[in-house]
């Protein structure tokens, strides 16, 4: 009886969560993508998980929310996808690779087809918002000179970059929101430790040459189309092997908690393309290994 009393809190609590998330979904994924990770860790089994999105996935294309129900489908797609996978493999990169391809086209397929089934195009949609954004950063600077093809040209990129930073905030996020709600995990998890985060060798390589076929002129242009949506990708996965780098600075000379989170807003915000630099170079200089030659000493 009390086994059948936990299992019916547990799939309570993924109720919660998971509405959680669909009321964040109204957000980008990269706010609803922990609080689905969450879910899933506490669930008995997959196939609760599963049960449960459905449900309210179901609930709100019902209802006429249709967009937020491909919101939480993709971001729930993105997060079980992850865990199944990686619980198979014990590989974050090709988890995390998988997970993010999957929920990169179902998110595409299903707008796509909600916008044909109301008359309406999703291009025409996106070039609109793009060039609304064009105009608002134009006000502001009169000087900013953008091209709406260049950007339309990039929606991919910038689709699977926010992919990759929900999926990332999920990993670096869950044992704490584990701890928060007082509950264990069935699940064998091993979240991302940020300062071990390190991108594989051959990435360097597939950044180097998309930051070289995105500036040199081919006669067709699809090359240096994809080259950039690749570099745009590479930049983001940098940027997160940058923070990696700044917690072990932070560690090696033992920041506090409030110092660093304020610190990571502004490198965030502010400072972006910087610290994907410095992630960029660890690959060479090999940052962490210094900062911990530094602790010890």
């Amino acid at each position: 009886m009390n086994n059948i009393i936990k299992k019916l809190k547990k799939i309570n609590l993924v109720f919660l969560l998971t509405s959680i998330a669909a009321l964040l979904s109204f957000m980008p994924v990269l706010l609803a993508a922990p609080a689905l990770r969450a879910a899933r860790l506490v669930s008995e089994k997959a196939v609760h998980f599963w049960i449960v999105q459905l449900i309210l996935i179901g609930t709100l294309w019902i209802t006429g929310l249709e967009p937020l129900a491909i919101s939480l489908l993709t971001s729930s797609l993105l997060v079980g996808l992850y865990t199944e996978i990686y619980n198979r493999k014990k590989n974050l990169f090709i988890a995390g690779i998988i997970s993010v391809v999957i929920a990169s086209v179902v998110s595409v397929v299903s707008l796509k087809s909600w916008f044909i089934s109301k008359g309406l195009s999703l291009e025409a949609k996106v070039l609109e918002q793009i060039q609304l954004i064009i105009k608002q950063a134009q006000t502001v600077n009169s000087v900013i000179q953008l091209d709406s093809s260049v950007l339309m040209s990039q929606t991919p990129s910038a689709l699977i970059s926010l992919m990759v930073v929900g999926l990332a905030l999920s990993l670096i996020l869950e044992k704490s929101l584990i701890s928060s709600l007082g509950v264990t995990s069935n699940i064998n998890s091993e979240h991302l430790n940020l300062r071990d985060f390190k991108l594989p060798d051959f990435i360097i390589w597939v950044s180097l040459f998309s930051l070289l076929f995105s500036f040199v002129t081919f006669t067709s242009k699809a090359v240096n189309i994809v080259s950039m949506n690749v570099l745009n990708i590479m930049v983001v996965l940098y940027f997160f092997q940058g923070l990696a780098v700044v917690e072990s600075f932070f560690i090696a000379l033992r920041f506090s908690f409030f110092l660093r989170l304020v610190t990571y807003f502004i490198l965030l915000v502010q400072l972006f393309l910087i610290v994907a630099a410095i992630g960029f170079s660890d690959f060479w200089i090999g940052f962490r290994s210094r900062f911990l030659k530094k602790k010890l000493v």
